[in-house]
């Protein structure tokens, strides 16, 4: 009987593509989780918390993202925000009160840009904020001083296609 080379080969074949397909790297496992989702509750004085709803749903879009990327390696993300993050000194002082229940969106989509690969748009009408946000951002975040509906309206009818992200937060009318 003829020996089932082809079978040998085939086997050896695809646990050597496994060995060579790089991991999967997590934003949401290696950054989010870590960096960020530890500051995101609200807590009483003997550590109960009691509100974390952002947690939850920032770690669920980050997730929803990253199937993007599974789905295509060499995907490059385009994410718009109305309402720049008001204290972005996460850097500085991550504990600052305030930040992590009003805010920090801005610093956190920076960081899944710089992760992987893309660009965040964010705008806002108080340039105040913007200066003091832009201290703490990569290049790779763009700030756009104006009304968010005109300038939204404007990107989309200029760039086409669909944002990976429209985060609505504006906070100023």
């Amino acid at each position: 009987p003829r020996p089932r080379l082809g079978f040998a080969l085939m086997k050896r074949s695809a646990s050597a593509m496994e060995d060579s397909v790089p991991a999967f790297r997590s934003f949401v496992d290696e950054v989010f989780n870590t960096k960020f989702a530890p500051h995101m509750y609200a807590s009483d004085d003997k550590g109960t918390v009691l509100w974390s709803g952002r947690l939850h749903t920032f770690r669920k879009c980050f997730q929803l993202l990253e199937q993007k990327r599974r789905n295509s390696a060499d995907h490059s993300f385009l994410l718009l925000e109305t309402g720049t993050c008001r204290d972005a000194a996460f850097e500085r002082d991550p504990e600052a009160p305030g930040l992590w229940t009003s805010g920090a969106s801005t610093v956190m989509f920076d960081a899944f840009v710089n992760f992987y690969d893309g660009v965040l748009y964010s705008w806002d009408t108080n340039k105040d904020t913007q200066d003091k946000a832009r201290k703490h951002l990569s290049d790779k975040t763009v700030l756009v001083h104006g009304d968010s509906v005109a300038g939204l309206h404007a990107f989309l009818k200029k760039h086409g296609g669909s944002p990976d992200l429209l985060y609505l937060d504006s906070f100023d009318l």
